[in-house]
């Protein structure tokens, strides 16, 4: 999921089709869109862009990170029309294990109601990239595939 292009949906969704689901007269569902679009605009400059991804090991876990755009070779607009939204096949990852599944209850318990109230506060935005409180987070370095050998003749 590329952060951005979600933010360019959303700037760029006709008035007529938020209107139609909104409750009011016109002139209060024009400031409810301005504030819908305000709000958004606002959230997605406060998270990381970039393109969540999610993949599992061979050890049935699932891994979930963030890929920066400049480091991709090319757009993510390519990679989904080549690929739809799996990329199949066997990957190799090297990364930095960010976090571990259910690793801050020990943390969280010492700072109380601070850690709590953050956490009910991220805890949706890391429902809508995707990230389960089950996944190991990741930062890739680099990520590849096998390129079988294959004899070319001439």
């Amino acid at each position: 999921m590329d952060s951005n292009v979600i933010s360019e949906l959303i700037d760029n969704i006709p008035a007529d089709v938020l209107k139609s689901g909104m409750p009011g007269n016109e002139k209060q569902k024009i400031s409810q869109i301005k504030m819908i679009k305000q709000i958004s605009a606002m959230l997605f400059k406060m998270i990381p862009t970039g393109i969540n991804f999610k993949a599992h090991t061979t050890d049935n876990f699932q891994i979930w990170g963030t890929l920066k755009r400049e480091s991709l070779r090319e757009s993510s607009a390519s990679l989904v029309l080549k690929h739809g939204n799996d990329i199949h096949g066997t990957w190799f990852m090297s990364g930095i294990i960010d976090t571990l599944p259910n690793c801050d209850s020990d943390f969280s318990a010492n700072w109380g109601t601070v850690i709590s109230s953050f956490r009910e506060m991220t805890s949706p935005l890391q429902d809508f990239f995707g990230k389960q409180k089950n996944d190991i987070g990741v930062t890739p370095i680099a990520i590849f595939r096998k390129i079988p050998h294959v004899k070319a003749t001439l």
